[in-house]
């Protein structure tokens, strides 16, 4: 499953979040599920003011409500690259710059029992010295189990 949850919707993205979480019920009953996506979130942070993109822990509850395990969490061998994914230079919002904020993903994979996740990648790979989109891109090797 694929998904690119709201930017600036709060609301819409919660209810986009409780869907994928009810289909990922329906569906890891008969079968491993990955789910994957532009989450739009970030994790919630105490040094900085509250924006509606913090709520990343709270999706985060969502979606682990369901069984999803975070892969980039539950991977054998753990992380590999950058500490974050998006490519906003620090301080700036223009993208293809630089390795935006440590700590931050926007993007994120998922797995239920059934799939085990060997490694988690964030691929810092440049073309001419820029990146190729304004997210870096997550990789992981699973195996169903």
């Amino acid at each position: 499953m694929n998904s690119h949850f709201s930017f600036s919707n709060v609301n819409l993205r919660e209810k986009q979040a409780h869907r994928v979480a009810k289909k990922v019920r329906e569906l890891s009953s008969d079968m491993p599920v990955i789910f994957m996506g532009d989450l739009n979130t970030f994790p919630q942070r105490l040094d900085q003011p509250r924006f509606p993109f913090y709520d990343g822990d709270y999706i985060h509850q969502i979606l682990t409500a369901s069984g999803l395990r975070d892969a980039k969490e539950v991977s054998l061998l753990g992380h590999l690259g950058p500490i974050g994914n998006f490519t906003n230079a620090e301080g700036e919002v223009k993208p293809f710059q630089g390795t935006g904020t440590p700590g931050v993903f926007l993007d994120h994979i998922y797995v239920t029992e059934g799939i085990q996740v060997l490694i988690h990648v964030i691929s810092s790979d440049r073309v001419d010295g820029l990146f190729p989109s304004d997210h870096m891109p997550i990789v992981v090797d699973v195996i169903a189990s």
